[in-house]
């Protein structure tokens, strides 16, 4: 079976938000904010391009590619001026802490948005397809020559630290960075460009065993076509397949009234 993490996400959020998106297909229409964080992330990985071939990476530089990007016919005709503008002004914030984190660094890109394709073998071969954002290697001789593979974020808080050592989409990550590379990464590091703060993870076997339990319980349940909504309330309250799982819902109680499972039998 062959899953790309982001269907891994959507399941384990939610097994029936995964049947909506990936089997079902239903039109899912970006809002205001999923568009600001595809943009942010494209522009951060236009700088570490920039730095490959070697051409300007200056601040300007990347307001101007954020303008490109985000003042675009799909955004300006779909959003209000007022919200486009305020989101923009934020961008610009989170550039200025991206540029004085990035440009203080003396640190060779070796890939950018680098794309694997993780084998995990067993009783079924689970092919996982993903991406990670940064693998840079430090050039700085006052430091040992270090491997970081680097997740960007800009989130209000920095995460909880056990819930980050545990993250499957990092472990996941990391074990195809070793099986492409043949090479150990010193760290995963966590980069909140809001918080002006990095978190560095080591990951050892113990993750991989534990994300390739996950990884085989999730691809059982989708090859099993078991779909059940979560009761997550944060997730639920700005889930955009509400509508979609209350009608599924009222779907189940008519089957279940009409097969006389309402009151237990």
């Amino acid at each position: 079976m062959r899953l790309n993490m982001q269907e891994v996400l959507d399941y384990k959020n939610c097994p029936q938000l995964y049947k909506f998106k990936h089997i079902d297909f239903l039109p899912e229409k970006k809002d205001l904010k999923d568009h600001f964080r595809d943009i942010i992330k494209q522009t951060i990985s236009y700088y570490y391009f920039c730095m490959i071939d070697k051409k300007e990476k200056s601040l300007d530089n990347l307001f101007s590619k954020w303008e490109q990007l985000w003042f675009c016919s799909e955004i300006e005709e779909n959003f209000k001026d007022e919200d486009v503008r305020e989101r923009s002004n934020m961008a610009v914030g989170l550039l200025k802490n991206f540029y004085k984190y990035a440009s203080g660094e003396k640190i060779t890109p070796i890939a950018v948005d680098f794309r694997y394709d993780a084998m995990f073998s067993g009783e079924m071969n689970l092919h996982i397809c993903g991406t990670i954002p940064l693998i840079k290697v430090t050039n700085d001789k006052t430091r040992d020559r270090q491997t970081e593979l680097v997740f960007f974020s800009y989130a209000p808080q920095m995460p909880d630290e056990f819930l980050s050592q545990i993250d499957l989409n990092t472990a996941v990550a990391s074990y195809a960075f070793r099986k492409s590379f043949e090479s150990r990464e010193s760290s995963v590091t966590l980069c909140n460009i809001g918080k002006k703060q990095e978190m560095f993870l080591q990951k050892s076997g113990s993750d991989f065993v534990r994300a390739k339990k996950v990884l085989y319980n999730i691809a059982t349940g989708i090859e099993n076509r078991i779909f059940y909504p979560s009761d997550n309330r944060l997730s639920c309250g700005k889930c955009k397949f509400k509508l979609f799982c209350m009608n599924e819902r009222a779907m189940e109680d008519r089957d279940v009234i009409s097969k006389g499972f309402n009151n237990g039998k």
